[in-house]
């Protein structure tokens, strides 16, 4: 229950709301102003609505610009029709008339693209403000021209549509001087933005109408019935065919139902169908009898629902096509039928009868006998089961092929019936067609010929026999006369061997295939009759390319068409020969490689016996080569050599993998020499080791010159101790040559794992790219080069400075110091001076804010404060609660001010808590729109649910308040009375979608992004209170549940805030 202020109170709540006025009247004159503004967008927004063309919108749009900004010349210029310079339009404004000079001049001139101020505006898509006396002529092409009028100020301003493209520039000039004005640019390029809407717009219009205009010359050339109904059954529209069948026009239809057309009885069946697809929203297709020309006809009527651009259903549309012809003639056809089945039925032969695309109707008696399957189990593609599995796929493919191309169908088959019985049959089917050619059906027969299929059955076997053995055998096989050695036949293994077709190798002889002397050819024809069978061994063979391959041949004698030819056999030996010929080619180039090398290359089996060596190995260590094999290492080395050699031997069988060790061996000059030893098992087919090989190469020198580097390292590192920094030695290509640690450095690797590696492989790409070119760099200039970068160590950034020095030839030294404590430092610095300019713009807000929404209240408080003061000795109890309750009410105004700055500060610091509990959604959306409704009389708040199944979620109530109570409320706020605000509710498996869509004032596109930011507000508002805190709030609402949220709007059609959160959002 409220309790009375006691007049101590009140008196120092006056005292500080006198104090807060006088600060708040500081900020009034520039609301003015920006109350003065908005109503001059207003204003001009109204008018270029008004116009007539685009045009006529681009004068009014110049002379009220120049009217209110004060600048004395508006022009427009406008891309040519191919886009290739801007011509001057004809819309134009001037203060007086002896402006007009000065358009008419610039009639002749066009720019374009980055020519003269409007191709620069064009090209670049932004404003531009140019001091006309500071720009040179080849800058501004019309300047004498502008100084002569008197011109020293220019700004040009692009028009552009949605899809970025420039419809015109704008561009105005004065005589005073004047600085650039930003407000001033901002607020014409406003007006263009709304100029290029209204473009749009009258273009989308116009395509719309032509679209209409198509649409109805399509509906009105149909000869189908075709109308549209609204919700009470009123004929809304319909085409000249619908007005005719009424015998009427369409303007004498529309407006009528069907009661006044049809008799009732009929009228009601037609509408009892229109309620029925009203109301469930699915399209219905049905036959209706209806009177039509004196008669009844059979109309086949469509009719699907007729929605508005919500979704809502409004009426029907329907499509009606007579049939009554139709209807005639599927009786007749039904009673020619019958005639065909009586006719059917007493055949001695099977007969079918199948549709346009074979599938079965009907067949007869005759046809179940002989197949075993029923009338009903034939129908369909039912009749291809009684086919036999082995003819029934190549059979179903020359049918399909004869029904696909409208041919006569003949063919023999088998059927199999369900007992077993095999039944040959003769097919054969023809096709039914229309009076205009089209197939209807087929009608066909089957007659049993079982009888003489099974009298040919073993001749065809026999010959199928001999010809699979010829055509499938993977050798190749010929038959030539022993006269002429012409080729009288050839299986496909023999021709494809050659690389001929069957048929091309017929016309040829054995002189043109084997690729010997013509004399050796006809001895071995000779000897082929005299011993009847032969074998030839290996005989080349010329392919069709003159390549020649190789085929094992044996001969004999058959009789061929009654006479003796010779049978030759080939088998293709080619790829073994070649095999052969490449083994013995690698042999050679294995033995090259060996012989070659100055490495040593041996083959010792498992008891350590030597089985191979190269040149190299026999010089120095053992000269007979061939007398080695047998030997062992205790045969050719000391003993304690040999046995060093021989365990290392042992490690790679047992570890049964390569490896490799340094080796000492003797050199009769110049003692023992050090040996890089790589050795690895080798495996049989069985996958076991049966010898050694081994590949050892002297790196002697390479041993002495690392000893002579190792000393002279040494020097240099007691000098490189002596600087603090972690230090790298890096060559010109880019490899680590050496280091030198620096106690607590910190890099993402340990420094001795940079050694030997490539700056790309222990850097990322785009550092090591940047060090490398510093490296390139010092070496070409001589000079220090400085680079900083950032590596990820222990799961954190650090930042290191690298310089690099020449430190040798083709090599420099990098010095790398850790700088991330300087580094933070710096960003904390950076950090703490944009925290402060945010603060500062907050605050300025907030000013903004306070000086608009407090002004109201407080000047009722101050009122009804002065009034207690002055006269509530002479008034009656009733009036000073009157008056104290107003200021009761202002107070609650700003509290709930103050807690929505409180809030979102709460926000802004992560210290608003996110408690969730288990919600009905559905519920809570309800009670949120029936507690909203009850402050909105004249708004209608239509709550719609969508969902399989109740939809519950862990949220937080409280935030859930604040997203719908603000949302709703704006809603409301910025929609003209008497317009519904719908709020729905979609339920999903793991998310909930809430839209509230409002038919308001809209938010214009530019300011979309910003109306979540704290105290903003768009520019279109005018006088409508408010914080601009409301969406700041839904927005930091939504991300503390882990949600999203979207805006899409549109100037003066209204706007929709879409919110998804998580169902279960994990705390």
């Amino acid at each position: 229950m409220n309790q009375e202020p006691n007049s101590e109170s009140l008196s120092a709540t006056i005292i500080q709301l006198k104090q807060l006025n006088e600060q708040l009247q500081l900020q009034v004159a520039a609301h003015q102003r920006a109350e003065v503004e908005v109503r001059f967008l207003h204003g001009i927004a109204q008018a270029i609505d008004k116009s007539r063309d685009f045009h006529s919108a681009l004068t009014i749009a110049l002379e009220k610009i120049c009217q209110f900004t004060g600048w004395q010349f508006g022009e427009v210029w406008i891309p040519s029709p191919e886009a290739r310079v801007l011509t001057y339009s004809p819309a134009w404004y001037g203060e007086d008339r002896s402006l007009e000079q000065f358009r008419r001049n610039s009639e002749a001139f066009t720019f374009a693209p980055e020519v003269g101020l409007p191709g620069r505006v064009w090209a670049s898509k932004s404003p531009e403000w140019m001091q006309i006396d500071r720009e040179p002529e080849t800058i501004f092409l019309r300047k004498s021209l502008a100084v002569a009028i008197g011109f020293t100020t220019g700004l040009g301003v692009p028009i552009i549509d949605s899809s970025d493209r420039v419809l015109a520039v704008l561009v105005f000039f004065m005589s005073a001087p004047q600085e650039e004005n930003t407000h001033l640019i901002k607020l014409v390029s406003t007006i263009a933005v709304q100029l290029g809407t209204f473009l749009q717009r009258q273009q989308a219009e116009a395509a719309l109408r032509q679209s209409n205009i198509i649409l109805r010359s399509i509906i009105d050339s149909s000869s189908d019935f075709i109308y549209v109904k609204d919700l009470q059954g009123r004929y809304v529209t319909l085409n000249r065919a619908t007005a005719e069948w009424f015998g009427g026009t369409i303007e004498e239809i529309v407006g009528k139902d069907d009661t006044q057309l049809f008799s009732i009885e009929t009228a009601h069946e037609i509408m009892q169908v229109d309620r029925s697809v009203m109301l469930t929203g699915e399209s219905s297709t049905s036959e209706e009898i209806v009177p039509g020309q004196g008669t009844l006809w059979t109309m086949l009527t469509t009719k699907s629902p007729w929605r508005d651009t919500q979704g809502n259903i409004i009426g029907v549309v329907c499509v009606s096509r007579n049939i009554s012809d139709r209807t005639i003639a599927e009786i007749a056809l039904r009673e020619s039928k019958q005639r065909y089945a009586t006719l059917a039925q007493a055949a001695p032969v099977g007969i079918f009868h199948t549709d346009a695309k074979g599938q079965c109707l009907y067949v007869n008696e005759r046809w179940s006998e002989m197949t075993g399957l029923s009338a009903t189990q034939a129908l369909g593609t039912g009749w291809t089961q009684a086919i036999h599995p082995d003819d029934r796929d190549w059979i179903l493919a020359e049918w399909n092929h004869a029904t696909q191309q409208e041919l006569m169908f003949c063919s023999e088959y088998r059927y199999l019936r369900p007992d077993g019985v095999i039944t040959w049959v003769f097919g054969q089917a023809t096709a039914e067609k229309n009076a205009d050619g089209e197939v209807l059906s087929f009608v066909g027969t089957i007659t049993d010929i079982s009888e003489r299929i099974l009298a040919t059955a073993a001749l065809r076997e026999s010959e199928a026999l001999y010809c699979n053995l010829f055509a499938q055998t993977i050798e190749g096989i010929f038959f030539i006369d022993p006269q002429t050695k012409r080729i009288l036949e050839t299986n496909l293994a023999f021709a494809n061997f050659l690389c001929y077709t069957p048929t091309q190798l017929i016309e040829l002889s054995l002189y043109d295939v084997v690729a010997l002397d013509p004399q050796i050819i006809d001895d071995n024809t000779q000897n082929c009759l005299k011993e009847k069978i032969l074998s030839l061994g290996e005989t080349p063979y010329r392919r069709s390319d003159g390549s020649i391959v190789y085929a094992e041949v044996n001969v004999s004698t058959i009789i061929y068409n009654g006479q003796e030819v010779a049978c030759i056999i080939a088998h293709n030996v080619t790829e073994r020969k070649q095999v052969e010929e490449a083994l013995r080619q690698s042999q050679a180039w294995l033995q090259a490689i060996l012989d070659n090398s100055t490495a040593l290359i041996y083959i010792k089996n498992l008891e350590g016996e030597y089985l191979l060596v190269n040149v190299w190995f026999s010089l120095l260590f053992y000269s007979n080569r061939t007398g080695i094999k047998g030997k062992t290492d205790y045969d050719i080395f000391l003993p304690e050599i040999a046995a060093t050699i021989r365990e290392n031997d042992r490690k790679v069988l047992a570890a049964r993998s390569p490896m490799d060790w340094e080796e000492l061996l003797p050199h009769e000059d110049d003692g023992l020499h050090t040996y890089l030893s790589i050795k690895f098992p080798l495996y049989n087919e069985s996958g076991e080791p049966y010898a050694i090989c081994g590949i050892s190469t002297d790196i002697t020198e390479r041993k002495r010159a690392e000893d002579a580097l190792r000393s002279s390292m040494a020097t240099n590192r007691a000098l490189l101790n002596a600087i603090p920094d972690l230090m790298f030695r890096i060559n010109r290509s880019g490899i680590f040559v050496n280091f030198k640690a620096a106690k607590g450095d910190r890099l993402h690797l340990p420094a001795y794992e940079f050694l030997g590696k490539h700056l790309t492989e222990v850097f990322p790409s785009e550092i090591a790219a940047s060090v490398g070119s510093c490296i390139e760099r010092a070496l070409v200039t001589n000079e220090v080069q400085i680079f900083e970068c950032q590596l990820i160590v222990n799961q954190e950034f650090r930042d290191y400075e690298l310089r690099l020095a020449v430190s040798a030839e083709n090599e420099v030294m990098a010095i790398v110091r850790d700088i991330t404590d300087r580094k933070r430092t710096e960003a904390e610095i950076r950090l703490a001076l944009e925290k402060e300019k945010e603060l500062g713009e907050l605050k300025s807000r907030f000013v903004t804010m306070a000086s608009h929404e407090f002004r109201t209240p407080l000047a009722t408080i101050l009122s009804s404060s002065e009034l207690l003061e002055h006269y509530s000795h002479k008034w009656s109890e009733d009036r000073k609660i009157s008056h104290l309750q107003r200021i009761q009410t202002s107070v609650k105004h700003m509290t709930q001010l103050l807690n929505d700055v409180l809030l979102i500060g709460k926000a802004e610091a992560g210290k608003l808590d996110f408690k969730p509990m288990l919600i009905d959604l559905e519920q809570f959306c309800r009670e949120i729109g029936e507690e909203i409704q009850l402050t909105a009389s004249d708004r209608q708040i239509i709550f719609h649910y969508q969902a399989s199944e109740r939809t519950t979620g862990m949220m937080d109530e409280k935030l859930l308040r604040h997203i719908f109570i603000n949302l709703l409320s704006n809603a409301i706020k910025y929609s003209p009375a008497d317009s519904p605000i719908n709020f729905d509710l979609i339920g999903e498996a793991d998310k909930a979608i809430f839209r509230v869509q409002d038919r308001g004032i809209g938010i214009p596109l530019a300011e979309q992004d910003e109306v979540f930011s704290s105290f903003y507000r768009a520019s279109n508002v005018g006088t409508i209170s408010g914080t601009g805190l409301g969406l700041a709030i839904v927005k930091k609402s939504v991300d503390l549940h882990g949600g999203k949220i979207a805006v899409e709007s549109a100037v003066d059609l209204g706007t929709i805030f879409t919110v998804v959160l998580p169902l279960n959002k994990q705390v």
